[in-house]
């Protein structure tokens, strides 16, 4: 028997509405909302006033521009509450960006992608751009590779075959070949790097962080400047970032 995907279309547009103005600072009008995702003014128009009604929108009345609405930030409180691990791990990161002075982050792995979930930055006067919620590929980041390494090898051979390689950089990684044994040596070594594979200028260094089950959860980064993070200060910063990391998976009950 043939199996029939459940996705509801009116759901997928809902969705794609939420994640269009989640990426436009400001808001978005109906227009611009119906341009940027194909659809047509009126369909538009009904989802974000049922959104705007539940409190899930906002309109600012002298743009006509629509935001999040508190039911939003209330919905993603209660997300941020089930996952207060990450409140419980963040003096770490602090600490880390204390001793460093270099922008600390924490990912995990979604869909195939990694996501920005906290972020300490650091006191210099320049730093990293970045952003909480951003999200990155797993192939050329450290905290994308860091888990990916470490994740059970049926789920990364579920994933990899569906990464679409897209050379960021010079120094990206462009095929399944050379990142296995990129993750072989990431997982024999305990961290990651990423050497400005998925931004020119930028390098960083990461480390898996586990649960209790051993099961990998996410990855710590220290990322920084290319001009101020030479060869032998990456390797410095790979075995604080590493130390931190296991001290956060002890935190998390990891043997």
């Amino acid at each position: 028997m043939t199996n029939k995907s459940l996705r509801n279309s009116s759901a997928v547009k809902l969705l794609r509405i939420l994640e269009s103005v989640a990426e436009q600072e400001g808001g978005l009008g109906v227009t611009e909302l119906a341009n940027r995702l194909d659809i047509n003014k009126s369909t538009i128009y009904r989802f974000v006033a049922t959104l705007e009604e539940e409190g899930y929108l906002k309109k600012n009345q002298s743009t006509q521009q629509y935001q999040f609405g508190l039911g939003m930030f209330e919905l993603a409180s209660k997300v941020v509450n089930q996952k207060n691990w990450i409140s419980d791990i963040r003096p770490y990161l602090v600490d880390l960006k204390d001793r460093i002075q270099e922008t600390v982050h924490l990912g995990v792995e979604d869909s195939g992608e990694v996501v920005y979930i906290d972020k300490v930055d650091c006191d210099r006067s320049v730093r990293m751009y970045s952003k909480v919620g951003r999200r990155s590929p797993l192939y050329c980041t450290g905290i994308g590779k860091a888990i990916l390494a470490h994740m059970p090898e049926e789920q990364r051979e579920r994933i990899l075959p569906q990464i679409d390689f897209h050379p960021y950089t010079d120094q990206t990684i462009t095929n399944i070949d050379d990142l296995q044994i990129e993750l072989k040596k990431i997982r024999a070594q305990g961290y990651s790097f990423d050497l400005e594979e998925h931004e020119s200028g930028v390098k960083c260094t990461a480390a898996p962080i586990f649960n209790f089950k051993g099961s990998v959860v996410g990855a710590i980064s220290i990322a920084g400047p290319a001009s101020r993070i030479d060869k032998l200060s990456l390797f410095d910063l790979a075995v604080e970032i590493k130390e931190t990391a296991q001290l956060i998976s002890r935190r998390l009950g990891s043997l």
